[in-house]
């Protein structure tokens, strides 16, 4: 594993950007360069869960588990995203909340899906010891990416570095378009 160090201000200043009139994050799901990831995602959760989708950008995600009958609630720090997902998803807009996801989250009752984020935080342990689900969904990359706090050289090294904070944690290799691999978490406390 390896890790870098960005300032959090400068991380909003970016994703603010990043999200700014950028297509690839306004399209349906279906057309997302994730959706694959996501489909696997959503099969992680039993049906008509109660989910928080933290760091959920411009709503994608947090839409398609709405479509497939989840209760969701969409949290991102980017005002940005946040304003797009209101945009993008009507029926979905007061669930939708510019938020800081590094805070206290207790939501015993449902699961937290994590998907792309946590490596970009510095302290995710710190931070996934003070959120409180049923369970938790949660991907991180194998691609270095300047963005990144870290990145994993294998499924491996995911697990002895996450199970510092999860009990129980089964964590499948998602491969597709060759070059392009995401770990995806199943975990419990």
């Amino acid at each position: 594993m390896i890790t870098r160090y960005f300032r959090p201000e400068k991380q909003a200043e970016y994703y603010n950007n990043v999200f700014k009139d950028n297509k690839e994050y306004s399209q349906h799901y279906k057309d997302s360069f994730y959706f694959p990831l996501w489909k696997q995602v959503v099969k992680q959760l039993p049906e008509g869960s109660e989910v928080i989708d933290l760091g959920c950008g411009t709503g994608q995600l947090t839409r398609m588990m709405h479509d497939k009958g989840h209760n969701v609630i969409g949290l991102d720090f980017s005002k940005t995203a946040i304003k797009t997902a209101k945009k993008n998803n009507p029926m979905l807009k007061d669930w939708f909340r510019v938020a800081d996801i590094k805070t206290k989250i207790n939501y015993s009752d449902g699961y937290i899906v994590c998907c792309e984020v946590l490596e970009h935080i510095r302290y995710d342990l710190d931070m996934l010891r003070n959120w409180r689900a049923k369970g938790f969904i949660l991907t991180v990359p194998y691609n270095d990416d300047p963005a990144h706090q870290r990145f994993f050289r294998g499924a491996d090294s995911v697990i002895d570095y996450y199970s510092q904070v999860f009990s129980e944690m089964q964590v499948t290799t998602f491969v597709y378009e060759k070059e392009v691999i995401y770990y995806l978490i199943n975990a419990i406390k």
